[in-house]
C-alpha cells in the first residue's frame, strides 16, 4: 500500500460500525473499500509509555491502485471531501469553488472538464421531465451500484454521505459512466453526527 489509512472509531465502542458498514457496501453489490481491524503497537522502546498504541480500523485509500482492484482501471476518482458540507456535486461558479470540496485522487495533472461537465448537466436537470432524468441517469451513471450504494446508505443511517464523505468515479477506459463509493462511514448504524449540515 502507498499510503495507511488508520481510524480510531473515537465515536464507537465496539470498534466494528465502519468495518461492518463497508461490508454491507460490498455484500449489497455497491462500490466499497477494503478494511481491516488492526492493533498498532510501538516496537521500540517507549520509556514508561505503554507501546500499545490503541486498536484501529485499517481502511483502503481510494486511489489508481484501488480502480484497478475493482477492475476500474484508468478511472477519475474524486473526493468529496468539504468542510462547508458543499460536496454534493452542486454546481459551483469556477473550479476553485470546486477545488475547496473536492480532491482529485487520480488524474491529478488532468482538467476537471468531466466533474464540473457532470454538475453542470445534473444542475440542469432541476425542473426537468420524469422521463429526461430518467434518461440521463440510463446514459450516464451505473445505475446497479448507485442502487446499491444508495440502498446501503439507507440501511446503515449514512446521512453524512450526502454532502460529503463520498468518492465520485468516473469509469473512462470502461463502461464511460460514474459511480459512488463510500468514505468515512464511522457514523452509522444508529450513531448520528449532531453538528448542523
Amino acid at each position: 500500500r502507498k499510503r495507511i489509512n488508520l481510524n480510531a472509531e473515537a465515536f464507537d465502542p465496539a470498534l466494528i460500525r465502519e468495518k461492518l458498514a463497508y461490508e454491507m457496501f460490498a455484500d449489497l453489490g455497491a462500490l466499497w473499500l477494503e478494511t481491516e481491524l488492526v492493533r498498532v503497537q510501538f516496537t521500540r522502546d517507549t520509556g514508561a509509555l505503554s507501546p500499545f498504541l490503541g486498536l484501529f480500523t485499517a481502511v483502503e485509500q481510494a486511489d489508481s491502485r484501488w480502480a484497478r482492484r475493482i477492475e476500474r482501471d484508468d478511472a477519475v476518482v474524486y473526493k468529496s471531501n468539504s468542510d462547508a458540507n458543499r460536496g454534493d456535486e452542486r454546481l459551483e461558479s469556477d473550479l476553485s469553488a470546486y477545488l475547496l470540496h473536492y480532491d482529485k485522487e487520480t488524474h491529478e495533472d488532468e482538467p476537471w472538464d468531466d466533474f464540473v461537465g457532470v454538475t453542470r448537466d445534473m444542475n440542469a436537470l432541476f425542473g426537468a421531465s420524469e422521463t429526461a432524468i430518467g434518461t440521463y441517469f440510463e446514459e450516464r451513471v451505473d445505475l446497479d451500484t448507485f442502487v446499491a450504494y444508495m440502498t446501503a446508505n439507507a440501511c446503515m443511517q449514512n446521512w453524512d454521505q450526502f454532502n460529503k464523505n463520498h468518492y465520485m468515479l468516473l469509469d473512462v477506459e470502461g463502461s464511460g459512466l460514474w459511480e459512488m463509493a463510500p468514505w468515512d462511514v464511522d457514523r452509522v448504524l444508529g450513531d448520528h453526527w449532531d453538528g448542523s449540515f
